[in-house]
């Protein structure tokens, strides 16, 4: 016997708590605009750092861009030399940041995940009443952190995208990505 919809619906008010459900859903909507705040942090301390790098350098610039453009560029254009370099300057400064920056935000995901991983085997072995000796435990969290390193560079070999099947499965995951870039930006 099928169940309608509005039986279904009817089922599911009934088991469900509403304050749990009201709980999750604030903790989600937090943990969003949480994840928006650090990312949007992120950027501006990567404008930061790549315009203070880039202004720091202006003197060394100005002392070794001028006496070139005097030879190379015509007299109207010299003017406009400087500041473009400088500019240049500060995109790369900029871009070098926010690698570094994401390079940093990128062990550390992949370092909790190992830590997760940890908790999750002692958690399970536990259950079972298994007892892990801290010597098992030091093998497996030098296992995870070497998996960990292994992610690490397997995202900058993939350049941060997802591998063939691995992103149809996990494509719910890039949806929330791409909101979550598009809400940044």
């Amino acid at each position: 016997h099928r169940m309608s919809t509005s039986q279904k619906i009817k089922k599911i008010l009934k088991a469900v708590n509403p304050q749990q459900v009201s709980s999750s859903v604030v903790g989600l909507i937090s943990g969003f605009f949480s994840v928006i705040a650090t990312l949007r942090v992120q950027v501006a301390r990567a404008i930061t750092v790549g315009s203070s790098v880039a202004d720091s350098l202006y003197g060394l610039i100005e002392s070794s861009v001028k006496p070139i453009t005097l030879q190379v560029v015509p007299n109207h254009l010299q003017k406009w030399v400087l500041p473009f370099v400088v500019y240049v300057v500060k995109v790369l400064g900029i871009l070098t940041a926010y690698f570094f920056s994401r390079a940093v935000m990128t062990f550390t995901i992949c370092s909790k995940g190992a830590e997760l991983m940890l908790k999750g085997i002692q958690s399970g072995t536990a259950r079972t009443g298994k007892q892990i000796s801290s010597r098992e435990l030091s093998v497996i969290a030098q296992i995870l952190f070497v998996l960990s390193t292994l992610g690490v560079i397997k995202q900058y070999v993939l350049g941060f995208d997802l591998p063939g099947i691995v992103w149809i499965v996990l494509f719910p995951f890039a949806v929330s990505e791409w909101v979550l870039a598009f809400v940044v930006a």
